[in-house]
């Protein structure tokens, strides 16, 4: 969200700043380094309640400013990892603080995973708390039509996909993606989705499906399937971070990004130039 005050202010400039800041840039600069530097501006000093009660004024008061010019709808995904300094900022709004705002603020995390300060959260005046449970076969068979815009999928496909995704929707439509990557859902002749034609049964078929079975193996599947030099320079933008992909974008990465011979000749030790400087990566 601070992210998208620091573009906002960029595209309005020093009025909408101060609009949505106020003198409050240099509190949050910390946790938004496109803030500006906290130096530039003394933050006094203050007990641990009373600086995070005022973190939370001063957070709420850019949210409601921010939602001032349209509708706001935050996203907040894996709050069973969040920390304590973010939990007690939704207690915070949660207790009525932007009860008269157009904000909404949807939290997800999973049930399995709950803790008592979740369970807490979920029990405030103004928080509404709905529990999704996994897909049923008949909901994946509804999935798998929408995506492949037919009336309705084959049962045996839909009855494998329903047992391997465990009724996960990530996994169905991993699965899916998978199916059509190795032929074995292909279009006809009127441009319309259908299982592969073959002698095996479609349970064998879609056996020999080469499966991921966690989000980090679907992830490196994706990233096998990228060019050395490519894979080099998505290596560099997670180590760096956002912030400062953003200030690579900013200077012009794209006119001062050089890939070493190395890279494009598919070794794993290879370096990336970016902005003058020479980054050393193991690609491995």
């Amino acid at each position: 969200f601070l992210h998208a005050v620091v573009d906002r202010c960029a595209e309005h400039g020093p009025e909408e700043h101060t609009r949505l800041l106020g003198d409050d840039a240099a509190l949050l600069a910390p946790f938004e380094p496109l803030l500006g530097k906290r130096g530039q501006v003394a933050v006094p000093q203050l007990p641990v309640a009373a600086a995070r009660a005022r973190l939370y004024r001063a957070l709420e008061h850019t949210l409601t400013a921010y939602a001032e010019s349209a509708p706001l709808f935050l996203v907040l995904d894996d709050l069973q990892w969040a920390d304590e300094l973010s939990l007690g900022l939704l207690a915070h709004l949660a207790a009525g603080a932007l009860r008269q705002q157009p904000v909404l603020v949807l939290g997800l995390y999973r049930c399995e995973e709950s803790t008592p300060e979740l369970e807490r959260l979920a029990d405030e005046r103004d928080v509404q708390a709905c529990q999704l449970s996994r897909l049923s076969p008949h909901e994946v068979g509804r999935m798998v039509a929408g995506m492949l815009s037919i009336d309705e999928a084959a049962t045996d496909f839909v009855r494998f996909l329903s047992d391997k995704s465990e009724g996960n929707s990530f996994f169905v439509a991993e699965y899916m993606r998978m199916a059509v990557a190795e032929q074995v859902l292909v279009r006809d002749a009127l441009g319309q989705w259908r299982l592969a034609e073959s002698s095996e049964p479609t349970s064998v078929l879609c056996e020999s499906l080469p499966l991921p079975h966690s989000l980090r193996e679907v992830v490196e599947r994706r990233l096998r399937g990228l060019s050395p030099s490519t894979h080099a320079v998505m290596l560099f933008a997670a180590t760096m971070g956002r912030a400062h992909a953003s200030c690579a974008r900013d200077h012009g990465v794209g006119r001062g990004t050089g890939i070493s011979p190395a890279c494009q000749s598919g070794s794993t030790r290879c370096s990336v130039t970016i902005l003058g400087r020479r980054v050393a990566l193991d690609s491995r």
